[in-house]
């Protein structure tokens, strides 16, 4: 039997807070800052944020609920209210 090396684990580099509010500060692209603030501020990926609906955004109780369409999982998760109102403007 041959042993395999072992894999280097990369480590993951995180955003402080300052410069995630540089992102936010320097897209003038509506639709991009809302596309950044629903991944930074709901932890989804980019191909989630894609495939929502509308009906998926339920304002009243701050949840948006997620379909996988391949793996069938569904998530609640939660929305902060400044994300909802970037939404709104965006919609508007």
């Amino acid at each position: 039997l041959i042993e395999m090396p072992a894999k280097e684990r990369r480590q993951v580099e995180l955003l402080s807070v300052q410069e995630i509010q540089n992102l936010f500060e320097t897209c003038n692209n509506l639709k991009t800052k809302a596309i950044m603030a629903l991944v930074y501020g709901c932890g989804l990926e980019v191909g989630e944020v894609l495939s929502l609906k509308f009906s998926d955004i339920q304002a009243k109780t701050n949840t948006i609920t997620v379909t996988n369409r391949k793996k069938k999982i569904v998530k609640e998760l939660f929305i902060p209210n400044s994300v909802i109102e970037l939404l709104r403007k965006y919609y508007a």
